[in-house]
C-alpha cells in the first residue's frame, strides 16, 4: 500500500491516471498532454505499474497502458472499513491515557469581565 499512496502523491501520475480512466493509451499519447519527455513519462508509468495503479501490454512496437482499478477497489474497501470503526482508542492513548488528557489541555476558568470588576 506504501507504493500506492507514493504513486498517487505526484500530480502527474494522478493526471495520467485521469487519462488512463477514458481509455487505454500509449506512452506517446500520454506524452501529448505533458510537457516533458517521454523518457519522463515512461518513468512515472513504471512508478504508477510498480503500485498495480495500470497495467501494460505489449503490441507490436507499442506499449498499452490501461487502468487497474481492482487495486483502488480494495483500497477503497480498506479506508471504508477504517472509518466504519468509528473513533476507537489508538494503540498510544491505551498504554499511556495520561496523555490523552495532556492533548487536550488544562481546563481554564474564564476571564472576568471588566464590568463586573468594577462594580
Amino acid at each position: 500500500m506504501t507504493k500506492l499512496f507514493r504513486a498517487l502523491d505526484d500530480p502527474t501520475r494522478r493526471r495520467i491516471l485521469e487519462l488512463l480512466r477514458e481509455r487505454e493509451l500509449t506512452v506517446g499519447e500520454i506524452g501529448r498532454h505533458f510537457v516533458m519527455s517521454l523518457p519522463s513519462i515512461s518513468y512515472h508509468l513504471d512508478l504508477l505499474r510498480q503500485a498495480d495503479l495500470v497495467v501494460s501490454e505489449k503490441r507490436g512496437q507499442f506499449v498499452h497502458y490501461t487502468l487497474n482499478t481492482s487495486v483502488l477497489d480494495e483500497t477503497m474497501a480498506w479506508l471504508t472499513g477504517l472509518m466504519a470503526t468509528g473513533r476507537r482508542p489508538t494503540y498510544e492513548t491505551q498504554r499511556h491515557p495520561k496523555k490523552r488528557v495532556a492533548a487536550t489541555g488544562p481546563a481554564r476558568r474564564p476571564l472576568s469581565s471588566p464590568r463586573s470588576a468594577v462594580g
